[in-house]
């Protein structure tokens, strides 16, 4: 171990981000005098041999060189000359770098982020608040410095995330002891969140909270203990625990690996590496992945010659959250900054579609109405999806999607009845779609709103069929896996990533148990924004901050699910219905004995289909004629129409009648 005097200078390069942690991409930067309109010079370039243009336009990561002497006015602009910032910053040492005072790396240091944090989110940090003991935060207090002291563990509680959008909330435990934090609704998302209703922070850490409508989502988080030593690795080294908080300057020409220690154990550690040498080197945790927007979502991570990345533990595994000399571009599967990454835009598509589900929207209502009594042997509600019971029947319903920042018009409900022990929707996916899956990483989603009572833990299992699109058998893929827990009387996302096998090439099934709170009609529960698909790179397990939902429009949902269920009948109105709307209707010049009237499908099936007819009364195999309802059935029938007609030997000038196909798996 070689020890000197030398400091860890910042990273030259630094990186501007907006409130929810999304960098600034091809935004710009204003440096004035303080308290002025008078440009103030910055260089590219420690020696300032090399002036940057006022304003400095940002890289497509939100990124460039700012070196500066003294305080500035630091004016920030995203690409559409929104202001982000207006607030006053300083130089760094002797290095002359210009700390942003909105860059999240503001908050490893609780004395700048008092100073600087300046205006993120709803109204910014605009006051400071010193807890000792256990406190519920009030509305007001949101937008607030909240800072954790003394030698005892307390809960802090969070106001609802529901009625305060876009709220913000800084949070640095500087106490001697770890610290709750619990949110009266919704859970903690995000990539540092934990998927629950509290959040456990370790001494000296620091987290940023923005609420979403519906949960606190954890925007950034690191901790700061302080950097103890410098040493320099020659060759395959180990990090001990008591390697921790120091900075690793990788040298020399040859290829090695540097190991971490084992996450577990280690929260609230930091690391810091630099690659001095001539060639990348490998970094490696024995536990966990490298997490976060800089990591590589993988247990070894590889850093190019010139990069150094600052990583902090969570306990679970080595989060990479600030780097130079390295692309900022997100590793495969980060979706936390989602307009920089392509990963959204390249994951597998098969014909076009990113989400494998159909009526992920619950838009398309053709098979049964609006409304339809599901029994324990299983019924189709909204077309694509089945609702199938335990102990009773219940019924299934078209409802309003209420959820704050509803990204569709309907949702599904489901409503109690005495005897209920269990209520599961599910969704058989044809081999031809399930295809783009098997093999892969997939991630699945759900809304849930739960009106039950009481908190409810749904369930995901997944499972593939026995043989091409034959679902009689089904083979268990994914066990039946306790998803995020839902309060009461709120909507909460719930999301699962995992591997799929092979086999599902068959056809693939995916079930949402929602459990057995459901014994009596006052209890409820919606599922809304339905989304599954493949996502290579996304760790498994439950997922707290998944991508964003494809929700496609109803003329493409109704297309695709054409090619399964076909009437004459509008969307929403169940076939038997009394209704002239959408009646097929044939006349002749002269009366006709026993006549037969072709149809033409809109789509080619998916097999030939079961094909009822019905009279303009509903009557279940008749027509209606001049002389009456008439007995009709299906003559010939396939994938792109079928054939119909009549025996009874009646003499008739006109018919009309209603029809139903369907070719469902």
């Amino acid at each position: 171990m070689t020890v000197d005097s030398s400091f860890y200078v910042p990273n030259g390069k630094q990186q501007f981000v907006n409130g929810s942690g999304v960098p600034l991409a091809n935004g710009k930067v204003y440096m004035y005098i303080p308290s002025t309109t008078t440009p103030k010079n910055t260089w590219q370039d420690p020696n300032q041999t090399t002036l940057n243009a006022n304003p400095i336009t940002l890289d497509s990561n939100g990124m460039a060189l700012i070196y500066g002497t003294g305080d500035y006015r630091q004016q920030v602009y995203d690409q559409n000359s929104n202001l982000i910032w207006d607030t006053t910053v300083q130089s760094i040492g002797n290095s002359g770098l210009l700390q942003a005072a909105n860059n999240l790396s503001d908050l490893t240091n609780p004395t700048l982020a008092r100073q600087n944090i300046g205006a993120v989110g709803a109204g910014g940090l605009n006051q400071i608040i010193s807890l000792s003991s256990g406190t519920t935060l009030t509305a007001s207090q949101l937008g607030s410095f909240v800072e954790l002291t003394g030698t005892g563990s307390f809960t802090t509680v969070l106001p609802t995330p529901v009625t305060n959008a876009s709220s913000l909330l800084t949070i640095w435990n500087s106490s001697t002891a770890a610290q709750t934090i619990s949110s009266a609704a919704g859970v903690f998302t995000g990539s540092f969140g934990s998927n629950g209703s509290t959040l456990s922070m370790p001494p000296n850490s620091v987290v940023q909270l923005i609420a979403d409508g519906t949960n606190w989502n954890v925007t950034f988080a690191t901790y700061m203990p302080g950097l103890r030593s410098w040493f320099q690795v020659t060759g395959n080294q180990t990090i001990s625990q008591t390697g921790m908080n120091l900075f690793y300057q990788i040298t020399g020409s040859s290829a090695y690996t540097l190991t971490f220690a084992t996450p577990s154990g280690n929260a609230a550690y930091f690391v810091v590496v630099q690659n001095a040498s001539s060639v990348a080197q490998t970094l490696s945790t024995p536990s966990g992945v490298f997490s976060g927007p800089l990591g590589s979502a993988a247990s070894t991570m590889t850093l190019p010659a010139g990069g150094c990345v600052y990583f902090a533990c969570d306990g679970t595994n080595w989060c990479a959250i600030l780097a130079g000399g390295i692309s900022v571009t997100p590793s495969a599967g980060d979706y936390s900054q989602k307009n920089v990454t392509t990963q959204y835009f390249t994951q597998n598509y098969n014909g076009g579609l990113i989400n494998l589900f159909r009526n992920g929207t619950f838009d398309v209502w053709k098979r049964s109405g609006t409304s339809v009594t599901a029994t324990t042997t299983g019924n189709f509600s909204a077309d694509g999806w089945k609702v199938i019971t335990t102990g009773a029947s219940i019924v299934a319903s078209r409802t309003a999607n209420n959820r704050s920042g509803a990204r569709t018009l309907y949702a599904q409900l489901v409503t109690g009845a005495t005897s209920v022990t269990d209520v599961s929707i599910f969704q058989n996916i044809e081999s031809y779609i399930a295809a783009a899956m098997a093999g892969r990483t997939v991630t699945v989603q759900f809304q849930v709103y739960n009106n039950t009572g009481s908190a409810i833990v749904p369930k995901i299992s997944a499972g593939y069929a026995s043989a091409t699109d034959n679902f009689t058998t089904v083979t268990s893929d994914l066990a039946a896996t306790n998803l995020q827990s839902c309060a009461n009387g709120a909507w909460t996302q719930v999301s699962y990533t995992w591997t799929v096998s092979t086999s599902a090439t068959n056809g693939y099934q995916i079930y949402l148990d929602l459990g057995n709170n459901f014994s009596t009609g006052a209890k409820t529960a919606a599922i809304a924004e339905a989304d599954i698909r493949v996502t290579p790179g996304v760790s498994t397990g439950l997922n707290g901050s998944p991508p964003i939902p494809e929700m496609r429009s109803i003329m493409f949902e109704m297309a695709f699910n054409a090619r399964y269920f076909q009437s004459s009948y509008d969307n929403g109105v169940s076939p038997t219905t009394n209704t002239g709307v959408g009646l097929m209707q044939l006349q002749w010049s002269s009366t006709t004995s026993s006549p037969y009237f072709p149809v033409m499908f809109a789509t080619q099936m998916r097999a030939d289909p079961t094909v009822t007819i019905y009279a303009n009364d509903g009557t279940t195999g008749s027509i209606s004629s001049n002389a009456g309802d008439l007995t009709a059935s299906v003559q010939h029938n396939g994938m792109t129409g079928f054939t119909g007609g009549t025996s009874s030997g009646t003499a008739v000038i006109w018919i009309a009648f209603h029809y139903s196909a369907t070719a469902e798996l």
